[in-house]
């Protein structure tokens, strides 16, 4: 079987080797073993690195689930030089894919998205993380579980000044339904975050102009993983975030 993937997750097996997941163009996500990687003298030394997307040549094991490494090339190496928060931000989207499962019909759309979203940070310099929230609210469209900044979930007016987000809703709340919507599992936000919101479908074009503070970033992180948890019935946790 001969498969495009990205990888997102490994680890090391026995004194040699490593069994890794790959989220695969063709496959979906994947999980796969490869004997011997880890020798000095191996070829394949640095190929099976989180992040990798690589084309690989692989054997599916009729006992179990597990696919068998033979042979591979490395097509693009997305973290090579990249500052410490930038990594962080990388390896989230990798931790998120290792979370997710999307139906076969999904996949491909899923791939592009992540590729796409590992190639434009490169380019970035400030606030990564809004680019970051812009491709989470991608994955919510494409999974069927769509967030609207700008619309309130009550009333359906755009634009309005969002001071809230309901949990259970699935959406931000205006100012003038907020009172309305208290007996709802909200959680409030400040005013710099609802700016932050409204200009966050189209964030790339802000980057350079807005300071995102540490506050704002707890907000938003909060408010998407809890969007998460409540569609997916788990407490949903990205490590990495928690390393900003």
């Amino acid at each position: 079987i001969k498969t495009t993937g990205i990888v997102l997750k490994k680890n090391k097996f026995r004194e040699t080797s490593v069994i890794f997941n790959l989220f695969s163009l063709e496959l979906g996500r994947i999980s796969v073993i490869a004997k011997g990687v880890r020798k000095n003298k191996s070829k394949y030394i640095g190929l099976i690195d989180i992040l990798n997307e690589v084309e690989l040549e692989l054997y599916k094991n009729p006992e179990s689930n597990l696919y068998l490494f033979k042979s591979g090339r490395l097509l693009n190496n997305y973290t090579y030089g990249n500052s410490y928060r930038k990594q962080v931000l990388l390896s989230a989207a990798a931790e998120l894919y290792n979370k997710l499962s999307f139906p076969d019909d999904e996949v491909g759309q899923m791939y592009q998205l992540l590729k796409n979203y590992l190639v434009f940070m490169q380019q970035v310099n400030k606030n990564g993380i809004a680019i970051f929230w812009r491709f989470l609210l991608r994955i919510f469209k494409i999974m069927g579980i769509n967030i609207e900044p700008n619309v309130c979930i009550k009333c359906g007016e755009i634009g309005n000044k969002m001071v809230a987000f309901s949990v259970h809703s699935s959406g931000f709340i205006c100012q003038n339904c907020y009172r309305q919507s208290q007996a709802d599992f909200v959680v409030g936000i400040s005013a710099k975050t609802a700016e932050i919101l409204a200009i966050l479908p189209n964030i790339g074009n802000y980057l350079n102009q807005i300071e995102i503070s540490d506050k704002i970033i707890k907000e938003l992180n909060n408010i998407f993983l809890l969007h998460l948890s409540e569609h997916f019935h788990q407490n949903f946790r990205l490590k990495s975030l928690e390393m900003l």
